[in-house]
C-alpha cells in the first residue's frame, strides 16, 4: 500500500487538492482527497466499500439510505462506522440532502457501485453457482459488465471537479468475496433466505475525503447506458456542514 501523500502548509494545490497533516485532533485544515492506495491507516477502500454495501442492502430499498430524501437517513446515529461518514447515491434518480458531519470524521462517498451474490444450494436459482473447480470470485466476476465503457462519473466539491472519467481509475474499488445477508426485498420473494448467508463481490467507484470545518456543496453524478438497456442515472446534491 502506498503511503499517504502529506504536504506541508507551504505546498501549492495540485489539481485543486492539497494534502496536509492534520492538527487539532486530526481536523482537516484544507480539503483532503485520498486515492486508492493512499488511504490513512485503517481506512482501506475495499473495507469501506464492503461496509457500505452491507449497510445499504441490510435495509429494504424504500427504507435504506439510497432512498434518503433529505439526508436524515445518513445522520451520525445511523452510520455503520464511528470513524467515517458513509454517503451513498440513489437506486436511480435525483436527491438533494443535507448532513452535519463531525470535524474529525472522514467521508466515504459512493459514486457508482455494482454488487452480485449467490447462495449455496439456492432453491430459487439452483444453477447460479460456480462451476466445478471454479472459485467464487471468478464466478461472480463473470456477472459484471465493464463499468468503464458505458458510464460517466463526476464528483464536484464546491465547484471543483475531484473525480471524472479521466481520473476514475484512481478511485476504482473492488472487494474480495465476503459474507452477505441482504434484506429479503433484494432476493427472490418466493424463497426464504433467512437462514442462509450469501457470498458477495462488489466493484465500483468511491471517493474518500476529509473536509475542513464549514459549509460545502458536493455533487455526485453517475450515468450508465448499457446497450439494449434503459439508461441508469443517479445524482445527489449534498449540503455538508462540518463542525
Amino acid at each position: 500500500m502506498k503511503k499517504q501523500l502529506i504536504a506541508n502548509r507551504a505546498a501549492v494545490f495540485l489539481l485543486a487538492v492539497a494534502f496536509l497533516s492534520c492538527q487539532d485532533h486530526d481536523v482537516a485544515e484544507v480539503v483532503q482527497v485520498f486515492k486508492v492506495g493512499e488511504e490513512p491507516a485503517g481506512l482501506r477502500y475495499a473495507d469501506l466499500h464492503r461496509d457500505q454495501i452491507n449497510w445499504v442492502f441490510a435495509q429494504s430499498p424504500d427504507d435504506g439510505p439510497a432512498a434518503d430524501e433529505d439526508g436524515t437517513r445518513h445522520s451520525i446515529d445511523k452510520q455503520p462506522r464511528t470513524d467515517v461518514v458513509q454517503i451513498v447515491g440513489t437506486f436511480g434518480g435525483k436527491s438533494e440532502r443535507s448532513l452535519v458531519i463531525p470535524r474529525d470524521r472522514y467521508i466515504f462517498a459512493n459514486v457508482y457501485t455494482s454488487v452480485y451474490w449467490f447462495y449455496d444450494d439456492d432453491p430459487c436459482d439452483p444453477d447460479f453457482h460456480p462451476a466445478p473447480g471454479q472459485s467464487a470470485l471468478d464466478f461472480l466476476k463473470e456477472s459484471f459488465l465493464d463499468l468503464t465503457t458505458n458510464s460517466t462519473l463526476t464528483v464536484t466539491l464546491n465547484g471543483k471537479e475531484l473525480l471524472t472519467n479521466a481520473n476514475r481509475a484512481e478511485f476504482f474499488t473492488e472487494t474480495e468475496v465476503f459474507p452477505f445477508k441482504p434484506h429479503k426485498d433484494f432476493d427472490y420473494p418466493d424463497c426464504d433466505y433467512s437462514a442462509k448467508t450469501a457470498k458477495a463481490y462488489s466493484q465500483g467507484y468511491d471517493i474518500l475525503l476529509k473536509l475542513p470545518p464549514g459549509s460545502h456543496t458536493l455533487v455526485v453524478k453517475a450515468t450508465n447506458a448499457e446497450p439494449g438497456s434503459d439508461v441508469f442515472e443517479t445524482e445527489v446534491l449534498w449540503h455538508l456542514t462540518v463542525q
